[in-house]
């Protein structure tokens, strides 16, 4: 049987939510712990290995920010834009498979990828 790497089980946002609040965090909760220096942002020194991105789908730019996790567990990523997002705009947020667990290196199984509308 080949081995399954992490993945992620779910967010705080559904895909397809509507009416989100402009001020919002976005979280990625993964199935294990994962390493926190692989999980990057858009304004990341390396921005070729961004792990966690929010777009913004009508401008087709990255929103910056910054991500946290959850220490010391390290299962939840968490995503805080640097202002508030515009309203009734929709934006798609990316967890790529850069991103790696702690315990033997192994990338995300899978890209997790879901888009939401805010509100006014």
């Amino acid at each position: 049987t080949e081995a399954v790497g992490p993945f992620v089980t779910s967010s705080n946002i559904t895909d397809g939510a509507g009416s989100v609040s402009t001020s919002t965090q976005i979280t990625a909760i993964f199935s294990e712990a994962m390493d926190p220096t692989t999980i990057k942002v858009a304004n990341s020194e390396n921005p070729e290995v961004l792990t966690f991105t929010l777009r913004d789908s009508d401008n087709k730019v990255l929103v910056k920010g910054t991500v946290t996790m959850n220490d010391p567990l390290n299962t939840i990523a968490t995503f805080k834009p640097d202002k508030t997002l515009d309203i009734n705009n929709e934006y798609t947020a990316t967890i790529t498979t850069y991103a790696k667990r702690t315990s033997d290196n192994s990338e995300l199984s899978c890209s997790y990828r879901w888009s939401f509308t805010t509100g006014t």
